[in-house]
């Protein structure tokens, strides 16, 4: 990849890290949203009841902790996205490499 390729890279995924970044922050997200996720990113109680097997019951709390973690995943990503900016920037600011003698 030369340099103009890696530019044009860094300024996309600067301009995508930008527009999480406002995502994450409005007040849309933040009222409405962010609850909402946060409850789903709780692992839920699973009644070992209502299943006729051992294993029908691990595969529905594996898939609920699995399902949670997604949701997790989700909000540490948005919000993650300020630093993501910072050390995007910082890339786009080095000098290019020389692979000269």
């Amino acid at each position: 990849m030369d340099d103009s390729q890696k530019k044009a890279k860094l300024t996309e995924n600067l301009r995508k890290a930008m527009s999480l970044d406002t995502l994450s922050k409005s007040p849309e997200y933040i009222d409405s949203l962010l609850p909402y996720l946060k409850k789903l990113a709780q692992v839920p109680p699973i009644d070992p009841a209502r299943y006729k097997t051992e294993d029908e019951f691990i595969f529905a709390l594996k898939s609920a902790n699995a399902r949670a973690g997604a949701y997790f995943e989700l909000i540490n990503f948005l919000s993650q996205q300020e630093a993501m900016i910072k050390r995007i920037r910082e890339e786009m600011e080095k000098p290019p490499k020389s692979y000269g003698i």
